[in-house]
This record gives C-alpha cells, sequence and structure tokens, in this order.
C-alpha cells in the first residue's frame, strides 16, 4: 500500500481583498443591519490596510477553510467578502466589481460542465431549473428551510 503525504498538511494561502472603504464605513454608518453586524464589519475596516485587507486561508483537512486577517497574531471575528451579506458586499464593491449572483449555482455550472463534456446531465439540468419546487416536496420530510 502506497500512502501519499503532503509536505504541508495544513497549506496556506493569503489573499488580498480589495473594497472601497468609504462605502463600507457608509453602509456601517448608516445602521443597515444590526449592531452585531455593524461590529463585525467595523473590525474587517479596522483591519484593512486603506482599501485591501489580507486574510491568510488555511486549510484544516475537513474540507472547511479557517480565515484570519494578516497581520495578525489572534483570530478576530469579522467577516470577508465571500460570506457579506449581498448589500454589504454590494456597497464594499462597489466601483470594483460586479457580483454576480447565480440561482442554484452549482448544479448550474455543474451541468454546464457536464454537458460539455458529452456527459449525462439531464437530471442535473433538471434539478438546477427546479429546485425550488424539489427542495419544497423535501422540506416536510427532511426539515429543509427554504
Amino acid at each position: 500500500m502506497i500512502t501519499i503525504r503532503p509536505q504541508n498538511p495544513h497549506p496556506e494561502i493569503t489573499l488580498t481583498e480589495s473594497f472601497n472603504r468609504h462605502n463600507l464605513r457608509k453602509y456601517v454608518t448608516l445602521g443597515l443591519c444590526d449592531t452585531e453586524y455593524q461590529n463585525r464589519l467595523s473590525t474587517y475596516l479596522a483591519a484593512a490596510d486603506g482599501n485591501e485587507i489580507q486574510i491568510k486561508y488555511t486549510d484544516l483537512g475537513i474540507g472547511r477553510l479557517e480565515a484570519v486577517h494578516q497581520p495578525s497574531c489572534k483570530k478576530m471575528t469579522t467577516v470577508r467578502q465571500i460570506n457579506m451579506y449581498n448589500e454589504a458586499k454590494a456597497a464594499c464593491l462597489s466601483g470594483l466589481w460586479i457580483d454576480v449572483d447565480v440561482k442554484c449555482a452549482h448544479p448550474t455550472f455543474l451541468w454546464q460542465i457536464l454537458k460539455q463534456q458529452n456527459l449525462p446531465y439531464e437530471q442535473c439540468k433538471h434539478y438546477a431549473d427546479n429546485s425550488k419546487d424539489i427542495l419544497s416536496i423535501w422540506q416536510g420530510y427532511l426539515e429543509i428551510v427554504v
């Protein structure tokens, strides 16, 4: 039996998130979200250097990434752009990026890849096209929140 072990069992990557500081500060100041979320966004702003923030992502080996602001010796509980509320993300990315939200994104991308590779994709496409109805049917059985 061959065992392959990565050289670094917890690989890391540091990414720079650019954002519109002025618009995000305005969003926080206007009180467009609850106090707890305002505090988390304020921590994000405080950790940033100008209009950028460094985020170090570490693979925990369990299918999740740990994200920590850099430079920091402590783990700061806050947000990253990937998990911001849509309204906050729209404010902080205004003038920099366009945030595209794809309905039922993973199945939609998957069926398009399957089709491109000439693999069976019809059931995946059916789910993507009808996910709300399908989840409604299963909601009672699995207590899924739609």
